[in-house]
């Protein structure tokens, strides 16, 4: 998310085109697909129609997209720095300049935090959606990721690996003021949070040696209960209601209570994995993402299912892995 002048304006003019799209179309869907000769960013309505292209990009790769909290616009990268677009396509505005990843857009629309890296380490910030205001938020660790913007847009939750070679094999989970205090609230080793609707809790990966479980923190890290057993549960994704998360539960995709009861198993694979990818505004659905664990390439589909487990539809066929977002209306 930046500068327009620092990437080579007329390079990239050149080499993406957009095409329209009707705005804020509640619970559209949004991804990107494989990066190629030709690369998209793509919206779809849950039932796999109304496909439209957004922004078609030549050799490149996206990044994202995710959406904004007005379901009116969509922030991705193409190339270095990060990008917002109208949801009915258009000109592009560059917001930052940098080798900046994992977008995040606040609930309340005011900031984009992201990572930052440079020969000096990483770094998290945060930038307007127009983008003015930079600030840095954090930069005491070797490296961020996994951003997840609290409901009081006051506060960030991340997946850190503290500076120092002792901790290269165990990251944390911290919470990240946007007035700058940095906290860590695991006191092992955790991935991949996700902050309760109510702002209170943080579902997150806990993980050992043998085993990655689902596990809970309060925010301020005094309380931890564990979710599930084990030993192969990633991808926590809190539902609206804060009633259920979502998870890949080994291969097959499943939620629980927050209290770990009510197990239910949505998905049933042989040869592929599927994980939670977004919540259906409403709570009813669950975007999800079919790969090969083995031999995905960064390559998958895209599912929904709803919540008691009936058939699945398929919305598309080819998807870059970890780019499908759900605008929250």
């Amino acid at each position: 998310m930046r500068s327009r002048a620092a990437l080579g304006l007329p390079a990239i003019l050149a080499a993406v085109a957009f095409t329209s799209l009707r705005e804020g179309e509640p619970g559209t869907i949004a991804y990107a697909t494989p990066a190629g000769d030709v690369s998209q960013l793509v919206t779809v309505r849950p039932d796999g129609g109304g496909r439209r292209v957004v922004v078609t990009a030549r050799h490149r790769a996206f990044l994202g997209p995710v959406w904004s909290s007005d379901a009116r616009r969509l922030v991705f990268g193409l190339g270095r720095g990060l990008l917002v677009v109208s949801a009915r396509g258009g000109r592009w505005q560059h917001v930052t300049a940098g080798a900046d990843s994992d977008p995040a857009v606040s609930p309340n629309g005011k900031w984009i935090a992201f990572v930052r890296t440079d020969s000096t380490g990483a770094a998290v910030y945060a930038v307007h959606l127009d983008g003015t205001g930079l600030r840095r938020i954090a930069d005491d660790a070797a490296s961020f990721g996994d951003l997840s913007w609290a409901p009081d847009s006051k506060r960030l939750a991340a997946t850190l690996v503290p500076a120092g070679s002792a901790w290269a094999g165990c990251p944390q989970v911290a919470v990240l003021q946007l007035a700058g205090a940095t906290n860590a609230v695991t006191h092992g080793c955790g991935l991949t949070p996700s902050w309760s609707p109510g702002g209170r809790r943080i579902a997150y990966v806990s993980t050992t040696a043998a085993t990655r479980t689902i596990a809970v923190v309060s925010a301020d890290g005094n309380s931890v209960g564990h979710v599930t057993p084990g030993p192969e549960d990633v991808d926590p994704l809190w539902s609206p209601d804060g009633g259920r998360i979502a998870f890949r539960h080994g291969r097959t995709l499943a939620t629980a209570r927050p209290d770990g009861t009510e197990l239910r198993v949505l998905t049933h694979t042989r040869d592929s994995a599927d994980a939670p990818a977004g919540w259906s505004p409403d709570g009813r659905r669950i975007l999800f993402e079919r790969f090969d664990p083995v031999e995905d390439f960064g390559i998958g589909q895209l599912l929904v299912t709803d919540v008691t487990a009936s058939a699945a539809r398929r919305i598309a066929r080819s998807v870059a892995l970890g780019s499908a977002s759900w605008s929250s209306r």
